[in-house]
């Protein structure tokens, strides 16, 4: 989520943590909580590597496929996110009547000026875009991809 932040100049990047600072932002473990009709949690995928190197080389005339099962999410699986703000982390306080209270309500993170502002849209839309992005290995191949 932060390196979304980072690549999309978002005024969002410091609330996920800095070198001298603890992320304000949490997010528990995603669990499943939709399974479409007539399909399972889980479904079964080959990888099918054809070659095996051998020395350096990889020989087309000794290959033998193994094929390597293992599991993954059925397509469909729908899962809650649970992201949430620790505000007692927030090291910048924003000082009262500097801001606005209407402008500072929705503020996740924020500096004493009120400048370089984080609300809670900008979160939510860091976080959707790093759904769609993929988490965890194989996104290149499309898994932990989420269609949101």
């Amino acid at each position: 989520m932060r390196a979304v932040a980072h690549n999309s100049k978002s005024p969002c990047i410091n609330a996920f943590g800095m070198q001298n600072e603890s992320s304000t932002i949490i997010t528990l473990d995603a669990y499943p909580v939709y399974c479409p009709q007539n399909r399972s949690l889980l479904t079964l995928d080959v990888l099918n590597p054809h070659y095996r190197e051998t020395e350096g080389e990889v020989s087309e005339a000794q290959s033998k496929p193994t094929p390597l099962p293992f599991l993954t999410v059925s397509r469909g699986v729908g899962f809650k996110v649970v992201v949430m703000v620790a505000r007692n982390r927030i090291k910048e306080r924003l000082i009262k009547g500097k801001c606005s209270e209407e402008d500072t309500s929705d503020y996740v993170y924020t500096n004493t000026n009120c400048k370089k502002a984080c609300t809670k849209k900008e979160i939510e839309g860091i976080v959707m875009e790093t759904l769609r992005n993929g988490i965890g290995a194989k996104t290149a191949l499309g898994y932990g991809a989420f269609n949101t």
